[in-house]
């Protein structure tokens, strides 16, 4: 399967592009470690974000709000 038939059945089935649902698995996987009141820069990590400056940018594009703040409004630290 060339790789623009696999984008585009991929797209028609999950509703999402590839690369979306990547980043969605990762930001979703970033807000549960959030609660667990890990440090931004070991959840960048376990999420594959090269840093905290990429996470927080993902994550706000996303979500609309900064991961610190994210935190504080679902009662962490």
């Amino acid at each position: 399967m060339s790789p623009r038939n696999f984008h585009r059945r991929f797209t028609d089935a999950v509703g999402e592009t590839p690369a979306r649902c990547v980043e969605t698995l990762r930001l979703e996987h970033a807000r549960q470690l959030l609660a667990a009141q890990m440090s931004l820069k070991e959840i960048a990590g376990r999420t594959g974000y090269a840093n905290q400056g990429q996470l927080s940018k993902a994550f706000v594009r996303r979500f609309g709000v900064s991961p610190g703040l994210f935190r504080e409004m679902h009662g962490g630290a």
